[in-house]
């Protein structure tokens, strides 16, 4: 169900959008932090979002802004996040296929209690490569990878 949506990479003017996403997505995502970790994590994000190294795609439905994505370094996803009210609309999924379009192979790290988004990464083809704890919040994470296949590269 992904009619009528977009991706194209993040202006400026679009900075207000993404972070009002940012705040409502995340805030049920990750509602096992307290509200002051997530207010780290945003301050965190507001850094990275201008910086070279880090390139970050909208998406836009019926051309206004539902969603987007960060990558760091190339391969790293930094950020994934949809509109709470456009989630499960095939959003998500096309905003990694477009990710997966230029990558060999994509890196990123999920809070483990973050159900939706494990199973949603499992179901894009990533695999679970090692847990870890986060010493800032105190929660257990797991890194993820997924790695393009390379008959899909030769055909």
């Amino acid at each position: 169900m992904t009619n009528n949506i977009s991706i194209r990479a993040y202006e400026d003017s679009d900075k207000k959008k993404v972070f009002e996403i940012y705040d409502n997505a995340s805030k049920r995502a990750h509602h096992f932090l307290s509200d002051k970790e997530r207010s780290k994590q945003r301050r965190s994000m507001e850094k990275t979002l201008p910086l070279p190294n880090c390139e970050t795609f909208v998406v836009e439905r019926y051309g206004h802004v539902v969603g987007f994505a960060s990558v760091i370094d190339g391969d790293k996803l930094a950020a994934i996040f949809v509109k709470p009210g456009s989630q499960r609309k095939g959003i998500g999924k096309a905003l990694m296929n477009h990710l997966k379009e230029s990558q060999e192979n994509v890196n990123l790290a999920v809070y483990v209690k973050n159900y939706d988004a494990v199973r949603f990464y499992e179901g894009q083809g990533f695999e679970k490569s090692e847990s870890k704890l986060d010493q800032e919040t105190k929660q257990q994470y797991v890194e993820m990878n997924w790695k393009k296949d390379l008959e899909e590269v030769e055909e």
